[in-house]
């Protein structure tokens, strides 16, 4: 789907049915898809760069499943920050890479589970979510710092909200988002970085 951006009148193309929110790569205008036409949010800094070589329009292969990096949000907390970028499949199905101080998790938002209140939730606990048992790991006060490329939802930049981090056996990792407007899901495993079979990454000064 392509459109011109409203506040530079830049080429604007979401590649996914899933998206409805983007950032003009020209103007830095925060975009929301409507129909068919996008209307301009505002504009928003440009993102910092990191030492991460993957960029929007890296693409690779999952689990014999092409997909190409869609979008990028930069989440701070007081230690650090990550990345999660959010993945477009061959087969029209979506997803969310995660990347934290070299670990890779890749997830899917789960609709329609039970989700603990946020005061109910505390590190070194266990909790129940879809029949299957959880190690609370982390819990972070966390705000997003920076958004790229297209997305699936509305995050302003600015916005706050509380991350919990779950684990499950060996690989099965989760995830729990609490918003302003609700709290949601994310179920998915833990990969290493060679398992993405990755494509059209940036170059890094120093990295063969």
């Amino acid at each position: 789907m392509e459109f011109s951006c409203p506040s530079c009148g830049a080429p604007i193309q979401f590649k996914s049915r899933f998206s409805f929110y983007g950032v003009c790569s020209y103007c830095n205008s925060t975009l929301v898809r409507k129909d068919k036409s996008v209307e301009a949010l505002g504009k928003i800094s440009d993102m910092l760069q990191d030492l991460s070589p993957i960029q929007i329009g890296s693409t690779g292969i999952l689990k014999d499943k092409k997909f190409t990096v869609l979008g990028k949000q930069k989440i701070s907390y007081p230690e650090g920050v990550w990345n999660e970028y959010f993945l477009g499949f061959g087969d029209e199905s979506t997803a969310w890479l995660s990347e934290s101080q070299g670990e890779y998790m890749v997830s899917k938002l789960i609709d329609s589970v039970s989700i603990p209140e946020k005061n109910d939730v505390h590190p070194g606990g266990s909790l129940t979510i879809d029949k299957i048992k959880y190690n609370v790991i982390d819990k972070r006060k966390v705000v997003c710092v920076g958004i790229l490329g297209e997305l699936p939802e509305q995050i302003l930049v600015g916005e706050k909200f509380v991350s919990v981090d779950l684990i499950s056996g060996v690989s099965q990792f989760a995830n729990i988002g609490y918003f302003i407007d609700g709290k949601k899901f994310f179920k998915g495993s833990y990969y290493e970085f060679e398992d993405f079979q990755f494509q059209n990454l940036r170059k890094i000064d120093g990295w063969d």
